[in-house]
């Protein structure tokens, strides 16, 4: 007898939005032509779940896959300190699931990702952080409704949270000479920056702290002659476009 074939998967999948976790260990698989239905009460997370599928809500921690079928498969990359390390390929690739690989949205089947040494396969995204791994996602990357000074302030103090003001002051100006545009600014909200700018004011706060490995998508191909300057230890990117 045929065994059913396996549409979509999804294994011990975690959302969260802020602080608040709304969906937790969440584990199903959709068969080839049968209907699947969630049920539950309001707020169970139902359409987190839906939009999580989609692709419009990012997981903290999880895997997906369609018809039973890996993303990525025996990817090996090594990113040197100091270097600037770029992954280049057509749209659909992979490239953006390497990313959140890496910056830990996504849990990877097999293999491992280790940071200086540091075996960081199985930490959530904020433990990677301060493990030293920086991401700045396409989208969604700034707080608009803050200020600029408060958008790098939280950058640097989610690592180094009992830092004098002095040493902040020090990795702000860094990040500012590196970004101009973004000085004399800072009390303005981010939201009123241009598309161009919001990305500097990411990688900015991504890069505010001088070790931290950066990870970022499609957006860092305009400026990664100005991450030429050694302000981080190592920089990962993509670029859509064939492979050299």
């Amino acid at each position: 007898m045929t065994q059913p074939e396996t549409l979509l998967e999804i294994t011990d999948l975690d959302v969260f939005y802020g602080d608040f976790q709304a969906l937790f260990g969440v584990s199903m698989s959709v068969t080839r032509g049968c209907a699947t239905a969630l049920v539950g009460a309001n707020g169970a997370g139902k359409t987190t779940l839906l939009r999580t599928i989609a692709g419009a809500q990012a997981a903290s921690a999880g895997a997906v896959s369609y018809g039973g079928s890996d993303i990525i498969m025996s990817v090996t990359l090594a990113a040197a300190r100091g270097r600037i390390t770029t992954i280049a390929g057509p749209n659909g690739a992979g490239k953006s699931t390497l990313m959140k690989t890496l910056a830990g949205l996504l849990r990877p089947r097999l293999g491992q990702i280790s940071i200086d040494g540091r075996d960081v396969t199985r930490l959530a995204p904020p433990q990677r952080a301060l493990a030293g791994l920086g991401y700045v996602p396409q989208e969604r990357n700034i707080f608009r409704n803050l200020t600029i000074g408060e958008n790098l302030r939280i950058g640097f103090e989610f690592i180094h949270r009992k830092a004098p003001a002095k040493e902040f002051g020090v990795a702000r100006d860094r990040v500012l000479d590196l970004f101009p545009d973004l000085a004399g600014r800072l009390d303005e909200v981010a939201g009123t920056l241009s598309g161009g700018q919001r990305q500097m004011l990411a990688m900015g706060s991504a890069l505010i702290t001088p070790d931290l490995h950066a990870v970022g998508d499609e957006e860092w191909g305009a400026l990664l002659t100005r991450l030429v300057a050694a302000l981080a230890p190592a920089a990962i990117t993509t670029q859509t476009g064939a492979a050299q």
